[in-house]
């Protein structure tokens, strides 16, 4: 499986060893998700689709809104693929194949000029291949992935989405206000075509075309703006989602030291849902036996980490992006194992600062003179 490592992207790829059943793997963070029962040796890119093909069965009770908990879904039979982890298609059993080595410290000197050179390489190569939608917002992440295309010379054009349904004054408005100010003035400042796009409720039609792709979505209000300006285009979505799995954002939580560690932190993004305590541990029990979870802390890497890129990542993120796939497919040239395994091997300093993040901005002139998320815009 090493020779999965280096792949950037989203993607499923299904393999056959000698003296080996099929095996099915997806991309490192799940971004191109994978359902299956375990019991039938079936898979599929929807979990609708897995289920319908054999049990017809309706969807279970759904109120969590950071992906379904442990590897499961709303339907009873129908599993979710975890990152780092691959599926036997005769057994239905997963078994992991990363990490495979103790965790490593690195410099950020070391980490920043292999890295950045893989994902602007990645970028070319699909630039080669599809016209480039950066999804741009005054934030962190994508202003790294800009200044990685931008030092890749490559074209692409850009967007931002804001809200003016809600509340004027209220938090969400004025984010997304700040996203479309700073993303305007960055973008007139090299040349890149850039929309900004008003958020709208989707017509009856596209929900039930939605309802049938994802059982979870915050993504439902950027479908009908989205379809209007570049459904016709066939461009390739440009995210930049996967760089948050090494900054340490759940490191003030104590340790996941078992799967109810797991279901504690879990639960704590959905305190009004006390009833489903049980419900949430017994998940997470079947997601840690299936996946042998506690390996990657007896490598050395941080369990918060893990399960937010195993879980947090396949369970949540997936869905945004089988939501998304209404207008356009996703490429995020940060998904890619051998770079988040560099990242994770950052002190915790540099990972909690964005040292990575900062620096690849820095190596492209004049855009760091733009603040990352500042409170308003102009200042």
């Amino acid at each position: 499986m090493s020779a999965t490592d280096t792949l950037c992207g989203r993607y499923a790829l299904i393999y056959q060893a000698p003296g080996l059943g099929p095996r099915l793997v997806g991309d490192a963070t799940g971004m191109r998700a994978i359902f299956f029962i375990p019991a039938r040796g079936i898979a599929g890119s929807h979990a609708k689709l897995v289920n319908d093909a054999v049990f017809r069965e309706k969807t279970r009770r759904t109120p969590f809104k950071g992906g379904h908990p442990g590897h499961g879904t709303p339907y009873r039979n129908v599993m979710l693929l975890v990152p780092n982890c691959l599926l036997d298609l005769e057994s239905g059993k997963l078994a992991r194949f990363w990490p495979r080595a103790p965790r490593e410290q690195k410099t950020l000197d070391e980490v920043l000029q292999p890295n950045l050179v893989r994902a602007a390489r990645a970028l070319s190569g699909m630039a080669q291949r599809s016209g480039l939608l950066l999804s741009l917002t005054a934030g962190q992440d994508s202003r790294t992935t800009l200044a990685a295309a931008l030092l890749a010379e490559v074209d692409l054009e850009a967007f931002t989405l804001v809200n003016r349904r809600d509340s004027p004054h209220g938090a969400r408005t004025r984010i997304l206000g700040v996203d479309a100010a700073v993303a305007k003035e960055i973008t007139a400042a090299y040349g890149i075509s850039h929309q900004v796009l008003e958020e709208q409720p989707m017509d009856d039609r596209l929900k039930t075309y939605l309802k049938a792709n994802a059982y979870k979505s915050s993504y439902s209000n950027r479908i009908m703006p989205l379809l209007a300006q570049y459904g016709q285009q066939r461009l390739l979505h440009v995210r930049s989602n996967a760089l948050e799995i090494a900054r340490a954002y759940w490191a003030k939580h104590p340790e996941v030291d078992d799967a109810n560690g797991a279901a504690d932190l879990f639960m704590l993004k959905h305190r009004k849902l006390a009833d489903q305590v049980e419900r949430v541990r017994t998940a997470f029990q079947d997601m840690f036996h299936a996946t042998d979870f506690t390996a990657g802390r007896q490598m050395g890497y941080d369990s918060r980490d893990m399960l937010y890129w195993e879980h947090r990542m396949g369970a949540w993120h997936s869905q945004q992006l089988l939501c998304s796939d209404l207008v356009f497919d996703t490429f995020n040239p940060w998904n890619c194992r051998a770079i988040l395994t560099d990242l994770l091997s950052l002190p915790m300093q540099d990972r909690a600062n964005s040292s990575f993040s900062r620096a690849v901005v820095d190596a492209c002139e004049g855009l760091s003179k733009w603040p990352i998320n500042p409170a308003k815009w102009p200042e």
